[in-house]
């Protein structure tokens, strides 16, 4: 299966790094490149969005997280940066990765294996990579009760809360 990819990047440099792995890296066809977010949001989003995209967090015209928030539900969001800082933010606006800078292969490639994972059965990504259970906060401040999925057969939200 071919995934397409895009990268975002105020850097030439680093646009030449991430088209580099691209390249290399089979399954993947890098469709294209921008160093200006603003430019490159009519690419990321509607019917020909590429699978994944590489966004620098920290750009001049537009940040990478705000970018995210507007493209993150057509495409897989990866966000690469040089500041560490930035990664809690990035998962709170839904990355699906965080590619400190400067970037090694190896860790470009587990995140593609990731990806694909994704992209090929979505919805059941998560399934396959925490296992067969999820966890609820319950009653007791700070506790964490583990339900296998296997065990649920109704689930109800009622205002604040959620009956299984």
């Amino acid at each position: 299966m071919n995934f397409s990819c895009y990268v975002i990047d105020d850097e030439p440099d680093a646009i030449a790094i991430m088209k580099e792995y691209i390249e290399m890296t089979p399954g993947l066809t890098l469709v294209g490149h921008s160093q200006n977010p603003l430019e490159a949001l009519p690419n990321l989003t509607g019917e020909y969005a590429p699978d994944i995209t590489f966004i620098d967090v920290d750009m001049r015209q537009l940040s990478g997280l705000e970018l995210a928030e507007m493209v993150n539900l057509y495409t897989t969001v990866v966000f690469t940066t040089a500041f560490p800082q930035y990664a809690l933010e990035s998962f709170d606006r839904e990355a699906f990765d965080f590619l400190l800078k400067p970037i090694n292969y190896e860790r470009f490639a587990k995140c593609i294996q990731r990806a694909r994972l994704k992209i090929a059965r979505p919805g059941r990504w998560l399934q396959a990579i925490r296992d067969d259970f999820f966890t609820i906060k319950s009653e007791v401040k700070g506790r964490l009760v583990k339900i296998r999925y296997e065990e649920v057969i109704y689930m109800e939200g009622s205002a604040n809360y959620i009956h299984i």
